[in-house]
């Protein structure tokens, strides 16, 4: 069968630290050769992960294989940290070929980044043949997400924006209008490059299954996110796109405003204003032109003001909550979870049935990502941990964690999408000498396999809830330069992961639009963003609620 290729592209640096643990996670579950790692193990057990959805081949000026992601990143100046813009899958960008001037020449050279500890231990690890290193990162580490990002980037693979410095408090990028009037010039050629970077990259895939975008929804790069929305269903109006709206913690640009206590309050109340508005924006754009949109935060709320609490997930998971580097892997692995089962070789069911069936059940293309991380534990059978999950009066909803901002996971959804991960890891059921021993027999004990059990459990859990559930062979691979969150070390989890629609997701969307009508229209902010615009933004949100 077509691979079914999906295209990534990922606006803003938040989003691209979400995107450095989604690539890291899939470029471990590659050999080699580039084919996929199976494990051993019943193989009615879960579908296995096919990496050609989302990998591209090629080969270096060697000869040899290549494997890089099928993904367009943007970023600010300063953004990259080391990494060239060419990336370094064909090796470090050449120097510049000498000089015909022959008069008196000055070079300035600008100070060079440091690598980041460990893609330094990483290339010191390749240069002698060895594996990748195992080496523990603190979150003062990391400061920027080309500090961990395994996979070798294809040369067309990043732009960059020149008109703003990644963590420039003179300057923040911290609001939708500066991005939607950036994108709106004719001299700036950004969207023109992405148009024909996407193209080049849908154009080599033989059945493309649709797009999904990672981008920073809380910032400048909401505007971005608009303008890009719209290119992209003019040129592929068939085709599904799915946006993952990233929220980060504390402060949407990762850095404090300013060093005098009295003026950066004044801006931190400014930045909460602005990040309201533009995380109201995105949704807007996203409902006019994406096929769905999926807010992302580990805060419990839209702002990351007074009240903001971060969300729990168990004894198992300590995560320091104002890390970017901590909480953009929570969100990958959701994002991994979720999609990994249409990324399968089994081709039962596509991203756009999931898709077609969370929009049939909303008034709004809007759904909630939710997580159990982790889920199943080593050794346990299948049946026999599912079993425990029902006992005692406990609920699939009470598993969950949701990553909707001012949502909470109790009311059961009209439509769910579900994905577990690493059932091969484990038994299917006990034993015949198990069972005889424990004088019982469930009915999942008699299921024979993981996608049956699996089912017959959510059926159990959610009588009310219309399904889809999908197993998945291999855990998800939490190896380093993932961050050391779990208690006891793991290097591989196996987490349930949900994708929800209906329930009380509206009560949460109606949180953000009321403070974005709370707040009104400032024509100060930009020339280009009219009072009009304002209020058909404003009744187009409160309509989508009212249907």
């Amino acid at each position: 069968p077509d691979t079914m290729e999906v295209v990534t592209l990922q606006l803003g640096h938040y989003a691209s630290m979400v995107g450095a643990h989604f690539w890291n996670i899939q470029e471990a579950q590659l050999d080699y050769s580039g084919a996929q790692v199976v494990e051993e193990g019943n193989p009615d057990n879960g579908a296995k992960v096919d990496p050609g959805v989302l990998f591209r081949t090629g080969e270096t000026l060697r000869g040899e294989p290549t494997f890089s992601p099928r993904v367009l990143i943007m970023d600010l100046q300063g953004g990259l940290k080391a990494l060239p813009k060419e990336g370094l899958l064909y090796g470090a960008p050449g120097q510049p070929s000498d000089a015909t001037w022959q008069g008196e020449m000055q070079t300035i050279r600008a100070a060079e980044q440091p690598r980041g500890r460990y893609m330094e231990e990483l290339d010191t690890a390749e240069a002698q043949g060895e594996s990748a290193p195992d080496v523990p990162l603190a979150s003062t580490e990391v400061e920027s997400w080309s500090d961990y990002l395994r996979t070798y980037l294809h040369p067309r693979s990043i732009d960059v924006i020149q008109e703003f410095r990644h963590q420039d408090p003179a300057l923040s990028f911290d609001a939708f209008w500066l991005g939607r009037e950036l994108m709106g010039q004719p001299s700036t050629p950004y969207l023109d490059t992405l148009e024909d970077s996407t193209r080049l990259f849908m154009e080599e895939c033989d059945a493309p299954q649709g797009i999904q975008i990672f981008a920073d929804s809380d910032n400048g790069w909401a505007g971005v996110l608009g303008a890009t929305l719209e290119m992209l269903r003019d040129t592929y109006d068939k085709k599904t796109i799915t946006v993952f709206g990233m929220h980060s913690p504390q402060h949407s640009l990762g850095f404090e405003p300013s060093d005098d206590p009295l003026l950066a309050q004044t801006k931190l109340q400014f930045h909460r204003n602005h990040r309201t508005r533009s995380a109201a924006y995105s949704m807007y754009v996203a409902n006019e032109h994406a096929s769905l949109y999926v807010p992302m935060s580990t805060n419990t709320t839209w702002s990351s003001g007074p009240g903001a609490r971060a969300r729990q997930f168990g004894q198992q998971l300590i995560y320091d909550v104002s890390s970017r580097y901590h909480t953009s892997a929570l969100l990958a692995t959701a994002i991994d979870g979720v999609t990994a089962p249409f990324r399968t070789t089994s081709r039962d069911v596509t991203w756009n049935h999931a898709v077609a069936g969370l929009y049939s059940e909303t008034s709004t293309r809007t759904a909630a990502l939710l997580m159990s991380l982790p889920f199943l534990q080593d050794g346990n059978p299948l049946s026999t941990q599912l079993s425990r999950h029902t006992q005692g009066g406990a609920s699939l909803r009470s598993s969950l964690t949701s990553l909707f901002p001012s949502h909470e996971s109790s009311v059961a959804p009209r439509f769910g999408v579900y994905s577990l991960r690493g059932t091969n890891d484990i038994p299917l059921t006990p034993t015949l000498e198990e069972m005889r021993q424990q004088q019982s027999m469930t009915a999942l004990d008699r299921c024979t396999t993981a996608t049956e059990m699996f089912s017959r459990y959510l059926g159990q859990s959610a009588p009310a809830t219309k399904f889809l559930g999908h197993c998945v062979a291999t855990s998800t691979p939490t190896r380093s330069p993932f961050p050391r969150i779990f208690s006891p070390k793991r290097n591989k989890t196996m987490p349930l992961v949900a994708l929800e629609a209906g329930g009380n997701l509206t009560a949460a969307t109606t949180v953000l639009v009321h403070e974005f009508k709370r707040l009104g229209y400032k024509p100060s902010f930009c020339a280009d963003w009219q009072l009009e615009d304002h209020q058909t933004m404003l009744s187009t949100l409160q309509s989508a609620l009212e249907e």
